[in-house]
């Protein structure tokens, strides 16, 4: 039987609808407990750009990178810090448990444990 690329096309787009719409609930509902009209509102500023997508929705991201497999995941013995917000003004010197300085990465509050090659 050939497989119908359009139907596994329209399949996929359905799944990840019904996907997205349950972790929004997840969240905005059960979480945060968010009414209708609190939704709504949050959900009309998300469409205004890009930017707003993201920030009102970083919960989604990160529940795709935690739960959705990929082939390219580092084993789970080597784990990498994954630094989402490196730039030169998250660099700095401070000091270690044992009293040396060290030169390192000191902003991490966008950070995240994980494979590396999932961000490419």
């Amino acid at each position: 039987m050939p497989i119908n690329n359009e139907r596994v096309k329209n399949t996929r787009q359905a799944l990840r609808k019904h996907f997205i719409e349950t972790v929004l609930h997840e969240f905005d509902v059960d979480c945060m407990g968010l009414s209708d009209a609190q939704r709504q509102a949050k959900y009309d500023k998300m469409q205004e750009s890009a930017y707003r997508f993201f920030r009102g929705s970083a919960y989604l991201f990160y529940y795709d990178v935690t739960k959705i497999p990929s082939l390219y995941h580092t084993p789970e013995h080597r784990p990498v810090w994954i630094q989402g917000d490196m730039h030169m003004d998250n660099f700095g010197c401070f000091q270690n448990e044992a009293g040396q300085i060290v030169f390192d990465a000191n902003d991490f509050d966008e950070g995240y444990v994980g494979s590396y090659l999932s961000c490419l």
